[in-house]
């Protein structure tokens, strides 16, 4: 069941380099990550039990950067 719908992907700007022709098929995060093998979801669950992920290599990386700067944006816009 489909609860909310947040955007359009037809509407998506070109030129970011997306397909306009409406072949473009969005993705959920987890599996992108999963797909980059960095999302360890099934050993997570075996260390600390359900509702618990561990990221790996790039993934992780990825996720402490955009933490990084969000905390530095707010820290520098609100003090």
């Amino acid at each position: 069941e489909e609860v909310e719908v947040w955007g359009d992907t037809t509407s998506l700007p070109s030129k970011l380099g997306w397909p306009d022709d409406g072949s473009f098929e969005p993705l959920w995060h987890d599996d992108v990550a999963a797909a980059l093998d960095g999302w360890k979801a099934e050993n997570s669950v075996a260390i600390s039990g359900a509702r618990f992920v561990a990221l790996s290599g790039h993934v992780a990386r990825l996720e402490r950067a955009i933490s990084s700067f969000f905390l530095d944006m707010h820290v520098n816009d609100n003090g």
